[in-house]
């Protein structure tokens, strides 16, 4: 009774239907909402997500309620921000817009509890804007006054928005008037414009996903120590905004943490390893157990590089590899010789 909503039945936030219409009785208790969100949480190598919603020309992100504005640290905002102005400069009618402060408050809305339940960098996009009806982003919208939609349905759309009232009996009110504009006119674009906005919302998901962490190693340093030791140094770029853990997840511990492992074959024993803030003056921070594996616990973040060493003695090749659950696994074999 009274319907529900499906963008308000996630866990993230979520509120009773006296608090937000259309809740449900529990986050998840509609098949349609719990199928997806099985298949996220048993995808935890998913690193960008976006919703569509009907109209108002936005690109949405949390937080949804302002308590929840610690949910979205400085560098997660910085990459919201990146990859929002790309979204105006794609979508010339769209604003890049906070939920709660530029729309409205939302409780358990699905953008919020992939962004802040499962770290995820995350969009929604309104998708037609009435805006677009007079062709100029900075222009008053054409159809914000009923006789200039009046104007627009006769002129380009011919008429297939509106259709011209008659006098009707009804039942219980006895002589009315039945017509006007029809469920095609305002919510969802003219057919003629429909192409261009699905393909500029396509282009903007394609961009984001564009983004999703792509690593390789920009270097790596194999040097001569005494009695036999070798000093392996590594360094991995991230060459993406979206970061291998984003900065929510890091805080909040969600998912698989990155590591970088340096795999021995028989005769090659790592000695120590550890990371590098910079590689001719940093002290190296060591890794206390199991030092052919370094963890990697905040990942490598945005068009950013990470150093990592080990010391290890012996001699053949050693491969390293970095496991990332946002970003392909990278390897690369180097010889334990000197040129």
């Amino acid at each position: 009774a009274g319907g529900y909503d499906m963008n308000r039945n996630w866990p993230s936030d979520w509120q009773p239907n006296y608090i937000q219409r259309g809740a449900g009785e529990y986050p998840f208790d509609r098949p349609e909402t719990l199928s997806v969100g099985k298949f996220i949480l048993g995808h935890p190598n998913i690193a960008a997500g976006q919703s569509y919603h009907n109209a108002g020309g936005m690109i949405l992100r949390g937080p949804g309620v302002p308590y929840h504005q610690d949910s979205y640290p400085r560098a997660d905002r910085a990459v919201y921000d990146k990859i929002g102005a790309a979204g105006e400069e794609m979508l010339p009618f769209y604003g890049y817009m906070v939920l709660f402060s530029d729309l409205y408050p939302v409780h358990g809305g699905f953008v919020n509890w992939i962004a802040e339940g499962q770290g995820i960098i995350s969009f929604t996009n309104e998708l037609w804007s009435s805006k677009q009806y007079s062709g100029s982003p900075d222009r008053p919208p054409f159809a914000s006054r009923n006789k200039d939609r009046m104007k627009f349905a006769d002129l380009l759309d011919f008429g297939q928005t509106y259709t011209d009232l008659r006098p009707y009996v009804h039942p219980m009110y006895g002589e009315i008037e039945i017509g006007g504009f029809n469920q095609y006119a305002s919510r969802v674009p003219p057919t003629f414009m429909l192409e261009e906005l699905c393909h500029r919302n396509t282009a903007f998901t394609l961009y984001h996903a564009d983004q999703m962490p792509k690593l390789k190693f920009l270097d790596v340093e194999v040097e001569s120590l005494e009695s036999g030791a070798w000093s392996v140094t590594a360094e991995v770029k991230n060459q993406r905004y979206i970061p291998t853990i984003s900065a929510r997840s890091a805080d909040k511990k969600i998912g698989a943490r990155d590591a970088i492992t340096l795999v021995a074959p028989p005769g090659v024993e790592v000695l120590a390893s550890g990371t590098l803030s910079d590689r001719f003056n940093a002290a190296l921070v060591l890794t206390e157990h199991n030092p052919e594996r370094i963890w990697a616990d905040r990942g490598i973040a945005g068009h950013q590089s990470r150093l990592f060493r080990w010391i290890v003695s012996g001699a053949g090749d050693v491969e390293i590899r970095y496991q990332s659950d946002k970003a392909a696994n990278i390897s690369k074999t180097v010889p334990l010789r000197t040129p």
